[in-house]
């Protein structure tokens, strides 16, 4: 699988197979070709490019066919002034920059993926799953918007905790489980058209500055360790029925009985069955424990 995730078009097609929106796109295979060659059916115009009938129109998006190649390129229109905007990983406060001489023609020099751009308020979001059942999400500035890197008094990219609507955490839920990936993270596009879109998949990633964030995940992963390796470590008894999460309109909520000392989040733990909002983001009621 860490072979898939290294190539964008391996991942893309997973996500397809496996019913998760992506953004509309074309990939252009240049495997075996001679350098600046164009495969069959492959046509380049002054506002779009096209793959055996499929139009992708300006301005789109070219990433390379190498997950560890960050040289993404946005192609504009010529109703929108032409150029090409060239992101690339955060140097110093920079993430992207705009050449507006650049002739517009698209690269030849490997395999890449053509998407439609995707406008979403100039944000990006990140998701970091912990199992199936468990998402954390964060938003940043997207570097689309002025390639200005946001900081921290500390130097740490900025970031804003944002809540996924059910939709997104079923996507969150279904990516997991596709790439076989138990930590996993992924960016998710909130287009301004209503629908959430996932552009790109990381694998192994964790959050960069969240202390909730590590405590939710070492629960989890502790205790998922534990069912598998020690399960006597976990006392996974039949709740009683005050003793067991309940589904509110706030999401799921602990509901523990004065008698019952056996965490109902323990037990979920080794389950799977949670997610962050249960874990306490909307009030630390819960907590993982070790019964012995």
């Amino acid at each position: 699988m860490q072979d898939t995730l290294q190539d964008r078009r391996a991942v893309y097609k997973v996500l397809l197979d496996n019913g998760i929106a992506a953004p509309n796109h074309v990939i252009v295979n240049r495997d075996g070709l001679e350098p600046g060659q164009d495969p069959p059916g492959f046509i380049e115009e002054e506002d779009y490019v096209e793959l055996d009938g499929v139009r992708i129109d300006k301005p789109f998006v070219e990433k390379p066919a190498s997950g560890e190649d960050h040289n993404i390129h946005i192609y504009y229109p010529h109703s929108m002034g032409g150029g090409v905007k060239r992101l690339f990983r955060k140097v110093d406060n920079k993430s992207s920059c705009y050449d507006p001489n650049h002739p517009g023609t698209v690269r030849r020099d490997g395999g890449y993926i053509y998407e439609e751009f995707l406008a979403t308020g100039g944000t990006d979001v990140k998701v970091y799953t912990v199992g199936p059942r468990y998402a954390h999400a964060e938003a940043r500035k997207s570097p689309v918007v002025d390639g200005r890197v946001l900081r921290t008094p500390d130097g740490k990219e900025m970031r804003f905790p944002v809540l996924l609507n059910p939709a997104e955490k079923e996507i969150s839920r279904t990516v997991c489980l596709a790439f076989g990936q138990k930590v996993c993270g992924f960016d998710l596009l909130r287009s301004e058209k209503g629908r959430s879109y996932v552009c790109d998949v990381n694998g192994w990633s964790f959050v960069k500055n969240s202390r909730k964030y590590y405590d939710d995940a070492a629960g989890i992963l502790r205790s998922t360790i534990l069912a598998a390796l020690a399960p006597h470590h976990l006392t996974l008894a039949a709740a009683p029925a005050a003793n067991t999460l309940s589904l509110s309109g706030r999401g799921l909520t602990p509901m523990m009985s004065q008698q019952g000392s056996v965490s109902s989040a323990a037990a979920a733990a080794a389950s799977g069955a949670y997610d962050e909002e249960s874990l306490g983001i909307l009030g630390k009621s819960a907590s993982l424990q070790e019964l012995s």
